[in-house]
């Protein structure tokens, strides 16, 4: 898990292997209460709505 905090650091860190870094985020806690807006989770998806987390980070990298 990591949290706000710590961006700017994974960013540098990510940035001394990688020349474009890009994070993205999709929020997994909107839409699970009544009425249902989310589609119901795929059973492979290995969450449920019980599932503790609330963001899911996309990372994106190019190399030079």
């Amino acid at each position: 898990m990591i949290g706000a905090s710590q961006l700017p650091q994974i960013r540098a860190y990510l940035e001394t292997l990688f020349v474009d870094v890009e994070f993205w985020f999709h929020d997994i806690s909107i839409g699970r209460g009544q009425p249902r807006i989310l589609p119901d989770t795929h059973p492979n998806s290995h969450i449920d709505d019980g599932y503790w987390g609330t963001h899911f980070v996309f990372l994106h990298f190019t190399k030079a």
